[in-house]
């Protein structure tokens, strides 16, 4: 009655995948794509939707890269840290491009070590006439680089909390759609007029006179402040219009509807208490079957649901 898989296209494709195929056999099966996939899907999505977010990621790429090769200058970096007395800084974590949401941790490691890269990409610069480090020191004095390292410290807080349940090796898959539409319901919040998550709001009450963390950001123009407002409603919208495109192909109201776990509220009479839940499940199975020419099962409504 059911098929779970990777979301593969052989698994999952419209024309012969081997879902297709099973329902040739069974028109009742429930297919599941893996949610943990698709909610890193949905957020890859979103990311190479938006242009600044793309340029955003390959920068961080581009900070790993500047340390992976060189033990010398990691070493720098974290004696920086020391000296500036961030002893729970994270170390840069290499981003990932299959699981789009184990970039949080290379987002974390930036926000983290900001003012020391800073540090030690000046010190490169200046010191060791090094263009590499110029330019990516020229790229995260940005404004709009610090402004999207915290906004995506929300987002992907936010994220990782359905990603977290997704994970789990006992996960309940009526629990899916719940969780989408919260995680949905939690971004909505943050279109909200003047409402910032936890990271954004520290950066906009501690940046003073262009200042932010001890060192100076460029591009404070009111004009680019603007560019950021757009680039951070795209984001967000985007990666909620994913999110329902990503959790819509299946049908996981069947599944929540099937959820045994969940009981009657006090408040709710016992005779209602999962009549919705029925209709819908009596509309998927209970559909007219012929076999012989025989019906086999006939659709129940109205009163005789009541029954």
């Amino acid at each position: 009655m059911g098929l779970g898989s990777d979301g593969a296209p052989i698994m999952t494709g419209r024309h012969n995948s081997v879902g297709v195929r099973l329902k040739h056999q069974n028109v009742y099966l429930i297919s599941v794509h893996c949610a943990a996939h698709r909610l890193a899907l949905a957020a890859a999505d979103a990311s190479r939707g938006v242009k600044k977010v793309t340029k955003y990621k390959k920068t961080v790429d581009n900070i790993f890269n500047f340390f992976k090769y060189s033990a010398t200058r990691y070493k720098r970096l974290r004696e920086l840290n020391k000296i500036l007395e961030s002893e729970d800084v994270l170390s840069l974590k290499e981003p990932c491009s299959v699981r789009w949401l184990s970039f949080g941790r290379a987002v974390k490691g930036i926000y983290d070590n900001w003012p020391a890269l800073v540090m030690e990409f000046d010190e490169e610069a200046a010191q060791r006439d090094n263009t590499v480090a110029g330019g990516l020191l020229k790229q995260i004095k940005q404004y709009s680089f610090s402004a999207i390292t915290h906004l995506l410290m929300d987002v992907l807080q936010i994220m990782d909390r359905c990603n977290l349940v997704f994970q789990r090796k006992d996960v309940n898959l009526a629990t899916v759609e719940p969780m989408v539409q919260s995680t949905i319901a939690s971004l909505q919040l943050l279109l909200e007029p003047d409402s910032l998550g936890e990271h954004e709001s520290k950066l906009t009450r501690e940046i003073e006179n262009n200042v932010y963390r001890g060192h100076s950001l460029t591009h404070v123009a009111a004009n680019h402040i603007e560019g950021y407002a757009n680039v951070r409603w795209d984001f967000i919208t985007y990666l909620i219009k994913r999110l329902r495109a990503r959790f819509t192909s299946e049908r996981t109201d069947l599944l929540t509807c099937l959820d045994a776990s969940k009981y009657a509220d006090r408040d709710v009479e016992i005779r209602d208490y999962g009549t919705e839940s029925l209709a819908t499940l009596i509309a998927y199975f209970g559909a007219n079957r012929v076999e012989d020419g025989v019906p086999m099962v006939a659709p129940i409504h109205g009163p005789d649901l009541q029954a």
